[in-house]
């Protein structure tokens, strides 16, 4: 089997854990997001930081009461930039924030969301001057 890229193989991990967060939000069943979630996993949000798989699912359980779009905008190095766009009633897509996923050992082992959109961030190296 030919050896592949460790950004390609955290892609694929977050991808997957992504489609499971959805499932689970049409379900209720966040049994497989929990498999791949860190028993140790770190959330960082506006409101302070917490450990534990339990507190990285109930950030996805609470985001699952409404519908949303997560697109995959910033990979390298073990962050992966993920960008919410919330659906809107009339099928168009509302603000949109950021969060960024650390993937270690095929597992989602920390989550920022920090509230942060696409304006505020600056990224020197990735967007024009």
């Amino acid at each position: 089997m030919p050896r592949r890229a460790t950004q390609t193989r955290e892609m694929d991990v977050l991808t997957e854990f992504l489609r499971r967060v959805q499932k689970a939000r049409a379900t209720s069943d966040y049994g497989p997001v929990e498999e791949m979630v860190a028993p140790d996993a770190t959330v960082l949000t506006g409101d302070g930081e917490d450990r534990g798989a339990e507190a990285l699912v109930g950030l996805l359980r609470r985001m699952g009461g409404k519908r949303f779009r997560a697109q995959i905008v910033a990979p390298k190095g073990g962050l992966i930039t993920v960008l919410i766009s919330p659906v809107t009633r009339d099928g168009g897509w509302g603000p949109s924030w950021e969060q960024i996923y650390e993937i270690y050992d095929d597992q989602v082992v920390g989550l920022t969301d920090l509230g942060r959109t696409p304006d505020m961030v600056y990224r020197s190296r990735s967007q024009p001057n």
